[in-house]
């Protein structure tokens, strides 16, 4: 039996390169794996943020819901904004999930008169598709004055068009219409009418920011504005 050195030497050499390419897949297929294996953890790990992102979001979607228009109602009238932004967070600082709504407020006074007499300015300082919801809030004056005194808006509508003044008044009064104001006493405030004013010679009417201020402030309210709920922070 005769053996060949050169086809001895040409099967060890086509031997090792097998073993190569066997040892170069195996660590092919085992760095794939390890990479498979990462991106099937990183793919987990955003599924479960983004399911917790979500339930978060209806949570908070569901208190804001609950929540927006009592909210509105208890901001408070003692300024003067006219608007407001209501924010409602849940989770921690790192991921914390914000949403957002805007409140308006309703003013009966369009502006605050700047002096004691505005006869005639009614419809340049009085807001009148807002007056419904303060009907139930407007009151002609008592017959008899209280005698302390305190910031208080008196109304007229456009049928009641004389008041007999008997003392001192501190606040605001309004008159839809014409006014006659006879009697005698003072008006500290201001005195708004939509039509003709006529005072007797014993009634007199001083401006009083404080009082004006006050009641402009009181005669609001706040509502949800319309469209106003995102969950996105601007710009």
């Amino acid at each position: 039996m005769q053996l060949r050195i050169g086809d001895l030497c040409c099967g060890c050499y086509k031997g090792v390169m097998t073993l190569t390419l066997l040892l170069l897949f195996s660590s092919a297929l085992v760095l794939f794996m390890l990479f498979d294996d990462e991106q099937l953890r990183l793919y987990q790990g955003i599924n479960a943020q983004r399911q917790l992102f979500v339930q978060q979001s209806l949570a908070l979607q569901h208190i804001s819901q609950q929540q927006k228009e009592n909210l509105c109602t208890q901001l408070s009238l003692d300024n003067d904004l006219n608007t407001q932004q209501i924010v409602f967070e849940r989770g921690a600082q790192a991921d914390r999930l914000s949403q957002y709504m805007w409140c308006g407020r309703q003013r009966l006074f369009k502006q605050a008169p700047k002096k004691g007499v505005s006869a005639g300015e009614y419809a340049q300082l009085i807001q009148s598709e807002f007056l419904p919801h303060f009907k139930t809030e407007l009151a002609l004056p008592p017959a008899v004055l209280p005698k302390k005194l305190s910031d208080t808006l008196y109304w007229f509508d456009a049928t009641q068009t004389e008041w007999e003044l008997k003392g001192n008044v501190r606040g605001i009064v309004v008159a839809e219409g014409d006014l006659t104001i006879s009697g005698k006493g003072k008006i500290s405030g201001a005195l708004i009418t939509g039509g003709k004013l006529t005072l007797a010679e014993s009634v007199t009417v001083s401006y009083r920011k404080a009082t004006v201020t006050k009641l402009v402030r009181r005669y609001s309210r706040w509502r949800l504005e319309e469209k106003s709920w995102y969950d996105f922070k601007p710009l």
